[in-house]
This record gives C-alpha cells, structure tokens and sequence, in this order.
C-alpha cells in the first residue's frame, strides 16, 4: 500500500522539480540540435579537399569530443530527472488504484 505521507511527498517533488526538469529537457534538446550546427561549422573551418575530409576533420576535433562530453551529461541529468518524475507518477498511480480499489469494495467512502 501507497500512504498518504508517501503520496504527498510525490507530489511535493513533482511540483518542487518542474522547473529543473524542464531546464534539462531544453539543454538536451538544444544540445542534439547544435551537434548539426557543430559539425558544419567546424567542417566549413578545415582546409581539407573534400566534403568527406572536411567532415572527418569536424568528428575527429577536441571541440566536438567535448561536445559529445557536454550532451552526455545533459542526456543523463534529463534521464535521471525523468526516471525520477516517472517514479513519482508509478506511487500516484499506485495510490489512486489503491483507493478505487478499497471505495469499489466499499470500505472508505
């Protein structure tokens, strides 16, 4: 069983977390959608001949390998974040059952 305690300190950290599970989600998505913008600038800078060689150059630069460091860790405090309010949203549910459980068989009102 769900207890109203554990019920209320769910809702408590959904509503306290909002703001900081948004500012992740927004990093996350901004910093997959700069990968494209990354590599073609960083591919526009090389001196190297061809298209293919210019791409190389930008995949195999430092500056990107810290920007892959950069999503890795914004993917995992968004993920972390989201497996958290997923939890929070299992106790909800679980307590909601619980109850329409107990009223359908008639033993709170």
């Amino acid at each position: 069983m769900i207890s109203d305690d554990t019920v209320d300190k769910a809702l408590e950290w959904l509503s306290q977390n909002a703001q900081k599970a948004a500012k992740a989600r927004a990093e996350r998505i901004f910093l997959e959608g700069y990968t494209k913008h990354l590599v073609a600038k960083l591919a526009r800078a090389s001196e190297a001949s061809s298209v293919s060689g210019k791409e190389q150059e930008a995949y195999a630069s430092h500056e990107y390998l810290e920007h892959l460091e950069a999503v890795r860790i914004t993917v995992e405090a968004d993920e972390h974040l989201r497996w958290l309010q997923s939890t929070a949203d299992a106790k909800l549910e679980a307590w909601r059952t619980y109850n329409a459980n107990q009223r359908a068989q008639g033993k709170i009102g």
